[in-house]
């Protein structure tokens, strides 16, 4: 009875080991997220608003991220949208209510590991009663919220994503007892370089080109003054192209024998990862023949013990 009690303490103790190693490799990986900044804020009616869209990777390397959003679009107008800087390419997308934002890297082999600004957002509040919410639109589907890594795998959790909660209320009244709406102040438009959603936020001469203000004869012209001599027509206004979305594209490296980083060694995170998974494979196989080896041992105990051996001395005489 006694071998039997140590068999038994020993296989508990072997499986409580055996499930703690896996928990200590399964939380051994990053958890990257995405959430807003701040989470809630009291907002006068006419009056603007900044909400900060924050990425965190921690220790992974992303590639892109895809950032949908849904808003209530009677309550608040999205005034500006401005790349945080997170990653070096930036488009998005608005439609009724719903707000598509992307950022990656134009070289398939860039990533970026750690924290940042992905992108700055700008609304206008039209109510002074009630509430609303900002939030993100993730159920695991590929065209869901996602941060990629540089295999082009989501490596974004929904659950962790968060909200930002609006409260409306009334303008400040001085003291008068008598509630009214301030009047809206116009800020300057901005001159070449300046950020902008519109050609609303560009001084005249200048119109909207992908978040910035650009001369329209040469609108990738970072200071604005062209190459070639200017017209001396006034050119046209020129409206706003709309912003198209842009589909982050699953990285495969390439195959060609010429491409130099065709023989690169896949990123830290990556390894990191792999031997994650073959310790784990290891640790279970291991787990599982202790397991096997301790029940025989203990099948063996029984069977001993509920059939004992036949003393000799009880045995039938020889004829």
């Amino acid at each position: 009875m006694t071998n039997i009690k140590l068999i038994f303490k020993s296989v508990i103790l072997s499986v409580f080991l055996f499930l703690a190693s896996l928990v200590l490799a399964k939380t051994s990986s990053a958890s990257p997220r995405l959430f807003l900044d701040p989470a809630s804020i009291s907002i006068p009616k006419d009056s603007d608003f900044d909400i900060k869209l924050t990425i965190d990777v921690e220790n992974n390397s992303a590639f892109g991220a895809e950032a949908i959003l849904i808003f209530p679009s009677s309550d608040i107008d999205i005034k500006t949208i401005s790349n945080g800087g997170f990653f070096t390419d930036f488009s998005h997308a608005q439609s009724i209510g719903r707000l598509e934002i992307h950022g990656f890297f134009s070289s398939p082999y860039d990533s970026k590991s750690g924290s940042g600004t992905f992108a700055s957002l700008k609304f206008t509040a039209k109510k002074d009663l009630g509430s609303g919410v900002i939030s993100f639109v993730c159920t695991g589907g590929e065209n869901d919220t996602q941060i990629l890594n540089t295999n082009g795998i989501n490596i974004l959790s929904c659950g962790i994503l968060n909200q930002s909660n609006l409260t409306y209320v009334a303008a400040d009244t001085g003291g008068t007892g008598v509630t009214s709406s301030p009047t809206p102040t116009q800020s300057e438009p901005n001159s070449c370089g300046g950020t902008c959603g519109s050609n609303y936020n560009c001084k005249a001469g200048f119109f909207c080109y992908q978040g910035y203000c650009r001369n329209p004869a040469c609108q990738t012209d970072v200071d604005c003054v062209c190459p070639t001599a200017k017209p001396t027509v006034r050119p046209k206004t020129v409206s706003s192209p709309t912003p198209q979305a842009v589909e982050l594209l699953v990285y495969r490296p390439p195959t060609s024998s010429a491409t130099p980083s065709a023989t690169a060694t896949p990123p830290p995170a990556a390894e990191e990862k792999r031997g994650i998974k073959i310790a784990s494979y290891v640790l279970w196989g291991l787990g599982l023949v202790v397991i096997l080896i301790v029940l025989w041992i203990i099948i063996r105990a029984l069977r001993n013990r509920n059939n004992p051996p036949t003393s000799p001395s009880t045995q039938d005489p020889l004829v």
